[in-house]
């Protein structure tokens, strides 16, 4: 069954020497997704086996198919695994993009065959296909329809979770994210150190009672009944690996005579971190104010504005950032928050600093409308939302691949994690060449069922994937660990610090690392 796999950059030379044969067969081609192999998929497989010798089956890569957080329902290599027991089918490949458009040009088919559906088809993608067909001397033939069934009315059907389940002990397995490895990075975590690079910002918690509408205008009427304060964005990242025991520093920039920077500080100094603070006067702490009614937030106000450094704390930051680097942190981390702190050029230099001295270097953007994707170009690693990656680009209609390649194409990102809004988390591995390719990727669902608080699970996922990737962890293993993190960080209210203890908990729940 496995030599039927034909991995595509090897389908051109593998279809040449079928051609080169005296007796050259008809080669037929279908494409598609074949996330579940129904009775309608069958017969369409069938109807394009009866077209001629050879049946070739190309299917959309994973990170191509955009039909929700679940789908694909089966990840490529199983799908290709159940074709590939077919007796009708003679070869499979896993495409390097949505469409069938690149196999197409690798196969050149005699005949691709679409179904029924298709034959009065306007969509683009699938006239661009139709073009190459003909181009290359091929024709298209449409199957009959007769019995149609949907992969995605199947699934929608049925129990999603327990597909998720089945998909995550696969990948678990794939790449060995095992109970005995996550323990050994926990146990690891003292030996650890990471110099983290961020604006201060503190959150608060307010809990209002909803008055009603005001009479003068049509606004929300509230009253204030209590509030907590939580150490917030890059500081909640150190506070995270401080937790777990890692050797932390925090260097910042900020006013700290500025409202309420005594209990910023108090916070961070009771959580075990070397802080560094670059006084400055006109800096005061970024605070982020959440209103909330009846546990819903109505509304965010921040007091944090944009504040750009100047060259005297600028040649100040880098001379302690020199002096920690020296210190042989085992990761850096710059986490922006776009309050002007992590200038283009502090960036460049740091990453050129830490690249010097081979130390790894992890970026995190967290407010893309005050901040530039471009000057982490050269991190090795970068997390961010769907959302923010899409506000970088100005772009919120492409797929999730079209935005990653071309992340990798404009910059020298090693590493790419995309964070998703129901609590799931994907990887992208960098390509080993450029031109069509099948970009490796990787998908773990949210793994808490119940999520109290979103805020700041980017900088919990973000703390546990550079605890993996410092300790010899894979890449889905750092993101499995990061998930772990997101959903300890989720299950209570505001940024507190993930214990290690929730984590071994959670882990003990987990059925995926029983496997």
């Amino acid at each position: 069954m496995d030599e039927k796999i034909i991995p595509f950059n090897k389908l051109s030379a593998y279809i040449k020497s079928i051609r080169a044969r005296r007796k050259t067969p008809v080669i037929v081609l279908c494409h598609g997704c074949f996330d579940i192999v129904h009775p309608g998929h069958i017969r369409h497989l069938r109807f394009a086996k009866e077209q001629g010798g050879m049946l070739v089956v190309s299917i959309t890569p994973d990170v191509c198919i955009q039909k929700g957080s679940s789908r694909p329902f089966m990840p490529q290599d199983l799908r290709a695994e159940n074709l590939a027991a077919l007796e009708i089918i003679d070869a499979v490949t896993i495409a390097p993009a949505e469409t069938g458009v690149e196999v197409i040009e690798a196969l050149g088919p005699d005949i691709y065959v679409k179904g029924n559906e298709y034959a009065l088809s306007k969509d683009p993608r699938f006239l661009k296909e139709k073009e190459l067909v003909e181009k290359l001397g091929g024709r298209v033939a449409y199957s009959s329809g007769d019995v149609v069934f949907s992969s995605s009315e199947l699934i929608r059907d049925h129990q999603v979770d327990a597909a998720e389940n089945v998909k995550l002990v696969y990948l678990c397995n794939r790449y060995e994210v095992k109970r005995k490895k996550l323990d050994e990075i926990f146990n690891s975590a003292r030996e650890k150190k990471f110099l983290i690079v961020g604006e201060a910002i503190l959150d608060e918690y307010k809990y209002c009672e909803g008055l009603g509408i005001a009479q003068e205008t049509p606004v929300l009427s509230i009253s204030l009944k209590n509030k907590t304060q939580f150490v917030g964005g890059s500081g909640s990242l150190a506070m995270h690996l401080a937790s777990i025991g890692a050797d932390v520093t925090f260097l910042t920039s900020v006013d700290i005579d500025s409202h309420d920077c005594d209990v910023y500080g108090r916070k961070i100094a009771d959580s075990g971190i070397s802080f560094i603070n670059i006084q400055d006067c006109n800096r005061p702490l970024a605070i982020k104010s959440h209103y909330f009614v009846n546990n819903n937030q109505v509304l965010e106000m921040e007091n944090g504005p944009y504040k750009p450094l100047y060259s005297n704390f600028r040649t100040r930051i880098i001379k302690h950032y020199i002096k920690e680097i020296k210190n042989s942190p085992d990761c850096v981390i710059l986490s922006d928050f776009g309050y002007g702190l992590l200038s283009e050029d502090l960036v460049i230099e740091m990453t050129e600093i830490a690249a010097s001295k081979k130390v790894l270097l992890a970026s995190d953007i967290s407010m893309t409308l005050r901040t530039k994707l471009e000057k982490f170009y050269d991190s090795d690693i970068v997390t961010a939302t769907e959302m923010e990656l899409r506000s970088c680009f100005h772009d919120y209609e492409s797929g999730f691949s079209v935005l990653v390649d071309r992340l990798y194409s404009e910059s020298r990102v090693k590493e790419f994690y995309l964070t998703l809004a129901d609590g799931s988390a994907l990887f992208f591995k960098r390509p080993s060449k450029s031109g069509h390719y099948n970009m490796e990727s990787a998908h773990i669902p949210s793994l808490l069922l119940q999520k109290a608080d979103n805020l700041g699970r980017g900088e919990a996922f973000l703390a546990g994937v550079a605890l993996g990737k410092v300790s010899g962890a894979n890449s889905v293993q750092s993101m499995y660990l990061g998930s772990l993190f997101g959903a300890i960080h989720s299950r209570k209210i505001g940024n507190e610090p993930v214990r290690q203890e929730d984590i071994f908990r959670l882990m003990d729940e987990r059925k995926e690392l029983l496997s």
